[in-house]
């Protein structure tokens, strides 16, 4: 953790405004006024990827391909339950640096009937950096105000900017 704070401060550099404008986006508008936005990364937040050895709570097959491999993956306790909760108080969206078809999949097993988590922001939505890093910027999102809005992921450079 302190070597990704390190990088955060140090080195990474934020790109100018003018390329975070060219790629932000619009959400729809909130149902509620004054609802905060709880961005929640999946890999060692809401989930652990792992191997079979490991005992999966779940084994996913994408629905993208039929030659992408299973997703193996533990739910973190309660889980589910911390979604249901933190819907009542937030719009929640699943920011991942993952794959597009990998967060889909993993997002459908914890809220199938899409109750909970109103959008998700794959790697496409992520800027990358000159090392290969994905860091999620939350100014791409261009109709939320960042005093609105909380993020919770596990690894520091992924918020850098």
């Amino acid at each position: 953790m302190l070597r990704g704070l390190n990088y955060s401060l140090n080195l990474l550099k934020a790109p100018p405004l003018s390329y975070v404008q060219s790629r932000q986006i619009l959400l729809r508008d909130l149902k509620k006024k004054g609802t905060k936005t709880l961005l929640l990364d999946l890999d060692e937040t809401l989930i652990s990827s792992c191997s079979m050895r490991d005992n999966p709570d779940k084994i996913l097959i994408p629905e993208c391909s039929e030659k992408a491999p299973p997703i193996m993956i533990k739910i973190r306790p309660f889980a589910k339950e911390f979604l249901k909760i933190m819907k009542e108080h937030f719009e929640i969206l699943v920011f991942t640096a993952s794959t597009q078809a990998y967060a889909e999949t993993i997002v459908k097993e914890l809220d199938p009937e899409k109750k909970y988590i109103s959008y998700i922001l794959d790697r496409n939505f992520c800027l990358e950096t000159k090392n290969g890093f994905y860091i999620k910027d939350l100014r791409i999102i261009k109709n939320r105000d960042l005093k609105n809005m909380t993020i919770v992921d596990n690894l520091v450079h992924s918020f850098g900017f």
